[in-house]
């Protein structure tokens, strides 16, 4: 009976004690984790998270426009100077021709002396001689020892080209310098200024804008050659240019002369004939001096780098008459009270400016300073503006 009492007891024990375990612990009802599969884990997620976007700090533009300009402004002063420097290069380079085909003038005298040169002379006044077979006889003997009026041409259109080729090379510089000096200027300004992302772009969209700012800069300075300015090409300015020079050279050597044949239009085409007709009227005086004794070769040879002397000032430096009143009209355009004597001064000023009666210098200083406006003017709505429109 006590074994049984036991045994219940022992039950009841058992029991309570589960019952206060379950009090203290109570059953999870939760799920264990899950452990992902390794398919799953390569599986891409359907709704990735999106990326924030970047914050823009906004920039002055224009603050940083007029600081890469003011950086890059002395650079023009530069340019400019190299500019006139290759000016200077090109006339000494035509100095030097006139210098070096002096020296044949010795060998044409000889010529003009020479029994042939003699014989022509007599036959260019018997009856019924060809006209001005004498002169032409001259002009080439002339061609032969000092030079051919083509010569000179070449030579100066050459020069010319060579001195717009230098300052095609000043100006790619400039640029070159130009676009690392905005680079440098602040951190942002390629964000401000978007034509300087590459060399390339920003050399295109200079020559872009300079047809549009060379149409009101030729207008503004009354140039008659802004197209090939704007274009700059060599060869094209040095033809309109010594067009215009040698047209108003030739015009001088016929009104000076009266052995041209009559109706002969003043042009470069007449320029040799006139050349030789002054040195023909320069030289009659030596056929009387043979007769005195006087070395007449040398005497020939003298007048005629004489000759060559004038021919060169005139055509580098001008008429003297022509810069004269050219230089007293201008100041009448700026002085005179009378509105109207001013306009007037100012047309016949412009008219002297565009005969090339002032020269090839002359012309030269304008196109440099009309290139050196286009230039900054170009870059300046450039760099300000942008898109320069």
């Amino acid at each position: 009976m006590r074994r049984y009492r036991d045994l219940i007891l022992g039950a009841v024990v058992g029991l309570l004690l589960t019952a206060g375990a379950w009090a203290i612990f109570p059953r999870s009802t939760s799920k264990p984790p899950e452990i992902p599969s390794l398919s799953a884990s390569k599986a891409a997620p359907s709704n990735p998270p999106t990326e924030a976007a970047p914050i823009v700090v906004p920039i002055d533009v224009q603050a940083i426009r007029q600081k890469a300009w003011r950086k890059i402004k002395p650079r023009l002063a530069i340019a400019n100077r190299a500019s006139e420097d290759e000016l200077e290069r090109s006339i000494d380079s035509i100095n030097d021709f006139f210098s070096e085909r002096k020296q044949g003038t010795k060998a044409f005298a000889a010529s003009v002396l020479s029994l042939k040169g003699k014989w022509q002379f007599i036959r260019s006044h018997l009856p019924y001689a060809e006209a001005n077979q004498h002169l032409k006889f001259l002009e080439a003997k002339f061609g032969e020892h000092v030079f051919k009026p083509d010569e000179l041409k070449e030579a100066v259109e050459s020069s010319v080209a060579q001195y717009v080729k230098s300052v095609q090379g000043i100006e790619n510089q400039l640029l070159v310098n130009c676009r690392q000096d905005i680079s440098d200027s602040d951190p942002l300004s390629q964000r401000a200024i978007p034509q300087i992302g590459s060399q390339k772009t920003f050399q295109a969209e200079f020559q872009r804008l300079l047809g549009i700012v060379g149409t009101d800069v030729s207008h503004d300075l009354n140039y008659t050659i802004g197209r090939e300015v704007v274009v700059f090409v060599g060869w094209d300015i040095a033809t309109t240019i010594f067009t215009r020079v040698g047209a108003a050279v030739a015009t001088e050597l016929s009104v000076d002369s009266t052995l041209i044949a009559a109706g002969a239009s003043s042009s470069w085409a007449t320029f040799g004939i006139g050349l030789v007709a002054l040195i023909v009227v320069d030289i009659a005086v030596d056929w009387l001096e043979k007769l005195t004794g006087h070395d007449p070769a040398a005497a020939v040879a003298l007048k005629v780098d004489g000759t060559l002397d004038r021919v060169r000032t005139l055509l580098i430096d001008g008429d003297p008459e022509a810069i004269r009143v050219y230089r007293k009209l201008r100041r009448m355009e700026n002085e005179d009270a009378d509105q109207a004597v001013r306009t007037r001064c100012r047309t016949a000023a412009d008219k002297i400016e565009q005969s090339g009666r002032l020269g090839l210098r002359a012309e030269l200083k304008r196109l440099h300073e009309m290139r050196s406006r286009l230039r900054e003017e170009t870059l300046e709505r450039l760099v300000l503006e942008g898109d320069g429109t």
